[in-house]
């Protein structure tokens, strides 16, 4: 296998690595609850049933079969996609191999989930610019729903 498919699936893997590790830093810390990976399984799995990304009530749906692990997989698989994208795009020379490049990149991989996992889609309003503010300015109702749901249903 070529090498630097080899080094951009482990900067994904590692990226992913450390993502944990700090995740579980600010648990022991500062008491904020990790992901809940079963939520990003049961999301993967209805996604796939319903064909739409967007579940206003999964907190209220049955848990899956191996939806934890499920989760664990999606989560290493989007960042080893990221770190593809990362590298298809210093390869078409859109963005540098730099520190600042690096650090924009990561800020926007962080952001990008957010419109999944808490979009506001208004029906009447389809402006998207209108509904990523409206995400942005609910993001705190969602952190806090999202941590009672990860306390409560931490199931696997």
């Amino acid at each position: 296998m070529n090498q630097d498919v080899l080094a951009i699936f482990a900067a994904g893997v590692l990226a992913c690595l450390a993502m944990d590790g700090w995740q579980q830093i600010l648990s022991r810390v500062a008491g904020i609850p990790a992901t809940n990976w079963a939520m990003v399984g049961r999301w993967f799995t209805l996604t796939l049933q319903r064909k739409t990304m967007y579940h206003p009530t999964i907190d209220n749906e049955a848990s899956g079969a191996n939806e934890l692990k499920l989760g664990w997989v999606v989560h290493y698989f989007v960042s080893m996609l990221y770190a593809v994208i990362y590298w298809g795009l210093i390869e078409l020379s859109i963005i540098q191999p730099t520190l600042a490049d690096g650090f924009i990149f990561g800020a926007v991989s962080v952001v990008v989930p957010w419109f999944y996992f808490m979009p506001r889609h208004d029906p009447i309003l389809e402006d998207p610019v209108t509904n990523a503010c409206r995400c942005f300015r609910d993001m705190p109702l969602h952190q806090r729903r999202l941590r009672h749901t990860s306390l409560v249903r931490n199931e696997g």
